[in-house]
């Protein structure tokens, strides 16, 4: 993937950085300006070949800050929809789609440095920010083992409307979503929850990373994964990041991306570039490295590995 960094001082600042990288990118600015109250914050609107999204700050100030404070919920950041065009004649909340994304969330802080990684297809976003602690936040086209199966996708390990975290790409329906757009079917799917016209009942489902939370028996196989000292190092240390459909109880393989990978960070430093071969990784903490090694939900102990362009 190509890699960009910057420093960014605010919310606001953050929005304003990933729309200049994404530009670079070939992706375009439909509207860039002011929330209809500016101390709102600031809304982007993007898109690239038929891919919609729709990014705000969120801040110091909000409708929302007394209320959520109660209850945790992200107040710094950058929240990000998926949307299934763009109107400039309605607000940001009646955008086309905007009813059936989730709130992905990005967590800024008050400031720190974010790291852009892009193809041509999707963006990763990871933001460093209170000295060591790390937010992410995916978007663009998913990438499918079979052409003309797949869509548009969100995923993050925050989410507006949640307290807890989550593992990013995990299925959870407040941190991940997809708008398919095929020419066998259109629709939403969130994860265990679907949204819109599609069914688990009629189309299936998407499955990927197991719901990371306390208690869910099916982390196990995760879990085990991570515990094996041999994958410290090398390919084997890779963990394919995979989506699965679910239909009439049979998974099948439905996407994979070929340059984004979970991996164990018992012996790796977050931002620090690791050679195998020819390719190169640059690694993260999904939330901060923990000391002493936390693998229990939703750390694991795993971080992100990145597989960037060549020199």
């Amino acid at each position: 993937m190509k890699y960009y960094t910057s420093a960014y001082s605010s919310a606001e600042d953050l929005v304003a950085i990933i729309n200049q990288r994404l530009k670079v990118e070939g992706w375009t600015e439909l509207k860039y300006g002011d929330m209809p109250d500016p101390r709102i914050g600031k809304q982007l609107h993007i898109s690239k070949n038929g891919l919609h999204f729709g990014l705000r700050s969120l801040g110091a100030y909000d409708p929302y800050v007394d209320y959520y404070a109660q209850r945790g919920h992200g107040q710094k950041g950058v929240i990000l929809n998926l949307k299934t065009g763009f109107d400039g004649n309605v607000a940001y909340a009646s955008q086309p789609g905007f009813q059936y994304s989730p709130k992905c969330y990005l967590e800024s802080g008050d400031k720190g440095v974010c790291h852009i990684f892009t193809t041509a297809d999707y963006v990763l976003l990871t933001t460093n920010y209170s000295s060591d602690q790390y937010s992410s936040l995916a978007f663009g086209k998913l990438p499918v083992l079979v052409g003309d199966t797949g869509g548009q996708f969100v995923a993050s390990t925050n989410a507006y409307e949640a307290t807890n975290r989550e593992t990013i790409f995990a299925n959870a329906s407040n941190f991940f979503g997809v708008y398919l757009k095929n020419s066998e079917f259109t629709g939403f799917d969130r994860g265990d929850r679907t949204c819109g016209t599609l069914s688990t009942t009629s189309r299936g489902s998407i499955s990927g990373f197991p719901h990371a939370h306390p208690g869910n028996s099916s982390f196990g196989s995760v879990g085990t994964v991570v515990r094996s000292s041999g994958l410290t190092g090398g390919y084997s240390g890779l963990i394919p990041i995979d989506y699965f459909t679910f239909f009439a109880g049979i998974y099948s393989p439905y996407s994979q991306f070929p340059d984004i990978f979970y991996v164990s960070l018992d012996v790796l430093e977050p931002g620090e570039v690791y050679e195998i071969g020819a390719s190169r990784f640059m690694v993260f903490p999904q939330f901060k490295k923990e000391y002493p090694l936390n693998r229990n939900a939703p750390h694991y102990n795993l971080g992100l590995a990145v597989l960037l362009d060549k020199p």
